[in-house]
């Protein structure tokens, strides 16, 4: 009889044991999942942030060269309303001329 318990007892033993064994693995995939989708969010959200650097920056360049072309064609309008006076300017002499002649 009581070699019986001792067997019974021993097979409780075994599958707690191995109850617990099982349970350890359990805790360290866990741990392992928990600890990958750790790391993939920290990659996701670093590159995340380098494509909004990346676009930051674009948008920094595009407006510069919107800004660029503004002067650009801000001096031109400016050359040619120059170029437009210095026209006037002689035109009004030849005028002078003109009527200094007559």
């Amino acid at each position: 009889e009581q070699e019986r318990k001792d067997t019974g007892q021993k097979k409780k033993i075994l599958l707690l044991e191995q109850e617990k064994k099982d349970l350890e693995a359990a805790r360290k995939e866990w741990e392992a999942r928990a600890e990958a989708k750790r790391v993939s969010d920290a990659a996701r959200e670093e590159a995340q942030t380098a494509a909004e650097e990346a676009a930051a920056r674009q948008a920094e360049r595009q407006q510069q060269l919107d800004l660029k072309e503004h002067r650009k064609k801000e001096l031109a309008a400016r050359k040619t309303a120059v170029d437009l006076k210095i026209k006037e300017i002689e035109a009004k002499k030849k005028a002078e001329v003109a009527r200094k002649l007559e």
